[in-house]
C-alpha cells in the first residue's frame, strides 16, 4: 500500500486522496449540486445526505470544513 494511514486502518483511510477521471468528477459534482440527483432525476444520494456532507461541523479554529469537504 502507498498510504501508510490507510494501511494501519485496514485500508480505510480517508486521507488516501481522490482518484478519478475529470469526466467522472464532473458527473459527481453535478450530482452534488443537484442535491443527489443526476441525469433524468435518478437519485444517487439522498438530499439529506448531501446536506450532511456539506454542513460545517465546527466553527472553531476558523475552519470551513465539513464531513469530507472544505465548504
Amino acid at each position: 500500500m502507498h498510504d501508510e494511514k490507510a494501511y494501519y486502518l485496514n485500508g480505510d483511510g480517508g486521507s488516501a486522496g481522490l482518484y478519478s477521471t475529470v469526466g467522472d468528477l464532473l458527473i459527481f459534482m453535478k450530482m452534488m449540486i443537484n442535491r443527489g440527483l443526476y441525469g433524468n432525476g435518478k437519485v444517487f444520494v439522498k438530499p439529506e445526505s448531501v446536506d450532511y456532507f456539506t454542513t460545517m461541523i465546527t466553527r472553531s479554529y476558523q475552519t470551513t470544513r465539513a464531513i469530507g469537504w472544505d465548504c
